[in-house]
């Protein structure tokens, strides 16, 4: 399950890889927290769909999360990215472009033995079981120290 309490932290997140299962693993849990966010993906179909679903105030941008990310001139509160499996390697080498981002907290999609290296100035405060799928998923939760 997604690690809600530390929405509380915040009222704004990033979402990336946002459009899988229209958001349901992430955004979800964002709007039942009352939070404003930003959702990026390149399936403009799905983020379509998910524009009705979700709090009319949302973004929804279709981008390519790597370009996105390396544009991107702001920051949010919490940053959720939940990649495709066979992208897990290429989002953990960017954590640092990940914390860059958030003010209070990173939680990224991971494997079970995935080594997270926390930037400078931040830890990974846990991981938490997302499912046995490939050996297991996780949610890595970055938070500043």
């Amino acid at each position: 399950m997604f690690p809600q309490h530390l929405l509380r932290l915040g009222e704004s997140g990033l979402c990336l890889f946002a459009a899988g299962f229209l958001g349901k693993q992430d955004a979800y849990w964002m709007a039942n927290a009352g939070m404003d966010a930003t959702c990026v993906d390149t399936d403009a179909e799905k983020l379509a769909v998910m524009k009705q679903l979700y709090p009319r105030d949302w973004e929804f941008v279709v981008a390519d999360v790597f370009d996105f990310a390396a544009a991107a001139d702001r920051q949010w509160d919490v940053v959720s990215l939940d990649p495709f499996t066979n992208l897990y390697d290429q989002v953990g080498d960017l954590v640092d472009r990940w914390c860059a981002l958030a003010r209070r907290g990173v939680v990224m999609g991971c494997g079970r033995r995935q080594a997270i290296r926390a930037p400078v100035g931040w830890r990974v405060s846990e991981m938490v079981r997302r499912s046995a799928f490939h050996g297991g998923t996780y949610w890595a939760v970055l938070e500043p120290r």
